[in-house]
């Protein structure tokens, strides 16, 4: 494994609460990301005026864990009370849909589309508890359904090139791994899965991941402020710090530098 001292650059200089699931939008030509606590929906984008840089296209009053956007235009959310659609202007587009069996005090976290444009997101308590969470498959035809029970904190999930397999990882296990899971694209279903990759406690907490154009995952970690980028075979080729000469980066930009690469 090779360790970079890199210089890095602050895209956006965004001050979230608690910023996540940056995607980009080819068809608005920007980066979307939410701000979870501030149930924000924004849109970055590169080389506009300082005023048009960043915006906030959805405020929807309540955490917003990740977004995607929809073929037709608009957007689809996973929110604190369930999965919601939104136009291209962040109108609402119908009710939210709460999956059957989430409890009241859970929300939606992390969550991205697979490669035939299902969408996939988990949940989490608000304390945290063990295994109360779960990680749940929305079709487009509106479908929901529940794909993993006894998660913790649902967090980064990624498909390899070829879409065979589900990438994931759960932040609240007591041993932090990313599992993978053969994927049934036609289906959408996965396997019973493996374990990829283990880490050891003291390298901070496995979060968000993404899946490059080589198939490579791109691990950002929460507390020890560094990203890793491994192979298929789970062989870690490169590892980034991400600490600025005066205090720590937080691991939500690691994040976003990783997944809009």
């Amino acid at each position: 494994m090779s360790a970079l001292d890199t210089r890095w650059e602050v895209a956006l200089p965004a001050q979230a609460d608690l910023g996540e699931r940056p995607v980009w939008d080819a068809a608005a030509g920007g980066l979307i990301w939410v701000d979870i606590n501030a149930g924000q929906l924004h849109r970055f984008t590169p080389g506009a005026g300082p005023e048009q840089s960043d915006e906030v296209i959805i405020d929807l009053g309540l955490a917003i864990g990740a977004a995607a956007p929809r073929r037709d235009g608009g957007y689809v959310l996973a929110t604190a009370d369930g999965f919601r659609l939104a136009g291209s202007d962040g109108s609402p587009d119908g009710e939210p849909v709460r999956p059957e069996g989430m409890g009241a005090d859970l929300r939606f976290n992390d969550g991205a589309c697979d490669p035939a444009g299902r969408f996939w997101a988990g949940t989490v308590a608000r304390d945290r508890r063990a295994g109360a969470g779960a990680l749940y498959r929305l079709d487009p035809g509106g479908e929901v359904t529940r794909m993993l029970t006894g998660v913790t904190e649902s967090n980064g999930l990624g498909w390899s090139p070829d879409g065979l397999t589900m990438y994931y990882i759960d932040s609240g296990e007591p041993a932090l791994r990313v599992r993978a899971f053969g994927y049934d694209l036609a289906a959408g279903t996965i396997d019973a899965g493996r374990d990829l990759i283990r880490f050891d406690a003291l390298e901070g907490i496995s979060d968000g991941l993404i899946v490059d154009a080589d198939g490579c995952l791109w691990v950002a970690f929460y507390g020890s402020h560094h990203v890793r980028r491994y192979s298929p075979r789970a062989t870690c080729w490169t590892r980034w710090s991400c600490r600025s000469p005066t205090r720590p980066v937080p691991a939500s930009a690691a994040r976003t530098w990783t997944s809009s690469t």
